[in-house]
């Protein structure tokens, strides 16, 4: 037999039929896409090319709706070719059996583009899983690391306060505190006094626990000292007592103080 198709459903190109009458009819689709059979009839058999617009989306970007839109519509297009070729008294067996191969063709051609673009997809989302996995990982390792680094610095110091240094420092501050308490004290006794005496009356309950709190702070104060001096002290009593010792330990304590607010 004689071939006569320049395309895999359509006539030959010199068909008025199929050129004017059939073939160059737009028939819009879902989002840009739009096809004439014509066009379906050239997409049968053109190369085939990924990144490649066809019927004004690139087959990359076809979606499901999409490709059930060029399925319908090829069979659309082969009825009504088989259809008018009928009504014109042109259609043979053979014509009729050549037009379904070349429908079935580029329904084939159109599913194998979604099922590639399947598999693109699942490699992507198979991408993107094992980047969300290495992510978390990323950040379980980045903080072991943070809480093994954070235990090393309180490890350090622990090790920092057990040094005399450390005991020379804390007991200064205990000092200036013992002192800074009993000023207070004194003060607050000092007015509860000028307030009896102007009263006439007596808070025996309150003097009681002054009395028993300024007896506090003295053992404490002596206790204190007592530290101080053992560990290296230079003043020669608790009033003069400074700031001169600076905490030999801080710079441990910075560290995890910064190592926290990072998290």
């Amino acid at each position: 037999m004689r071939k006569i198709f320049c395309g895999v459903l359509l006539l030959t190109c010199a068909s008025s039929f199929a050129q004017q009458e059939w073939g160059t009819t737009i028939i819009p689709g879902p989002g840009a896409m739009q096809v004439t059979c014509q066009s379906l009839d050239n997409f049968g058999t053109a190369p085939d090319d990924p990144s490649e617009i066809v019927f004004g989306v690139k087959k990359v970007e076809w979606t499901e709706q999409m490709v059930s839109f060029l399925v319908s519509t090829t069979y659309a297009c082969k009825n009504s070719l088989v259809k008018g070729l009928a009504q014109k008294q042109k259609l043979t067996g053979q014509l009729q059996d050549a037009i379904s191969v070349g429908a079935e063709r580029i329904i084939k051609k159109v599913r194998a583009i979604n099922k590639q673009n399947g598999l693109l997809a699942a490699d992507r989302a198979h991408a993107a899983t094992e980047q969300a996995r290495l992510v978390r990982d990323q950040a379980q390792k980045d903080n072991e690391a943070s809480e093994q680094a954070k235990a090393v610095i309180r490890q350090r110091a622990a090790e920092c306060e057990q040094t005399s240094t450390y005991s020379a420092y804390q007991a200064q501050e205990n000092i200036i505190s013992d002192l800074a308490q009993k000023t207070e004290l004194i003060s607050d006794i000092t007015r509860n006094q000028k307030i009896s005496r102007v009263s006439g009356v007596r808070d025996l309950a309150i003097e009681r626990n002054n009395g028993e709190l300024l007896v506090g702070i003295d053992e404490n104060l002596q206790e204190h000292w007592a530290e101080y001096k053992k560990f290296g002290g230079k003043a020669i009593s608790p009033r003069q007592v400074k700031h001169q010792l600076h905490d030999p330990c801080s710079q441990f304590k910075d560290n995890d103080e910064n190592q926290t607010t990072a998290q």
